[in-house]
């Protein structure tokens, strides 16, 4: 197996040059906690998820970086407002992480759940959800936006489930890479087939000489513009 999603986000963030990320744990981040630790990062933490937010901030003033901070969901996750409204007020960059229920839950389940994209948007630049597919792109894509001048915040979720993903870097099979085949083959069905009726048609209406060059002209470009639609 390779690496998981939570191993790539904690090498993300140490490719970035953060060093300390500080929080308030729950049992759904311990993952990314363990991986951030293997990766020489530290986790500070805090008592409150609005000081360590504030600590983050601080603390990536001073060194010129996007301070980081992480919290687990729901009511935690929540007490992200304050840091974030805070730094996203005064231009300072911040990267929030936090836990969320996973997708695949069912609708009636709502312990925990809040709609923690919706509540932040409106005060960062980036929001984000932490997937197998993006995993070293989402947190590179949150740290450039922070640090776009004017600074300001970013907000990524990442659940205890997806975190225990392989991440996904190879194409699905039968996806793109093996398309290309076939749309050439259907192309080429295409122009053979409307391509010869409209030349038949018109050969035994004007005659064979003139109706084969019109109709070849017509199998052409006809039959290589629905080809290109596919």
């Amino acid at each position: 197996m390779g690496d998981t999603v939570a191993a790539a986000t904690a090498r993300a963030l140490a490719a970035a040059g953060i060093d300390r990320v500080f929080g308030l744990p729950g049992g759904e981040v311990l993952v990314l906690i363990d991986e951030l630790r293997r990766v020489g990062v530290d986790f500070v933490l805090m008592r409150h998820e609005a000081n360590a937010g504030i600590a983050a901030a601080v603390y990536g003033k001073l060194r010129r970086q996007p301070g980081v901070v992480l919290t687990t969901l729901g009511p935690g996750a929540a007490n992200l407002m304050l840091p974030l409204g805070n730094a996203y007020l005064d231009q300072e960059p911040l990267v929030a992480i936090s836990a969320q229920i996973p997708d695949d839950f069912p609708a009636s389940h709502t312990h925990q759940l809040l709609p923690l994209q919706d509540v932040y948007r409106p005060v960062t630049r980036l929001v984000e959800k932490i997937t197998s597919r993006n995993a070293g792109d989402a947190v590179a894509r949150a740290i450039a936006a922070c640090m776009t001048r004017p600074f300001g915040t970013a907000y990524l979720t990442l659940s205890a489930r997806e975190a225990l993903k392989p991440i996904d870097e190879e194409p699905p099979p039968g996806g793109a890479a093996s398309a290309g085949p076939i749309r050439s083959r259907i192309r080429s069905w295409i122009r053979s087939r409307i391509g010869s009726r409209i030349g038949s048609r018109i050969r035994s209406r004007i005659g064979s000489r003139i109706g084969s060059r019109i109709g070849s002209r017509i199998r052409s470009r006809i039959g290589s513009r629905i080809g290109s639609w596919i």
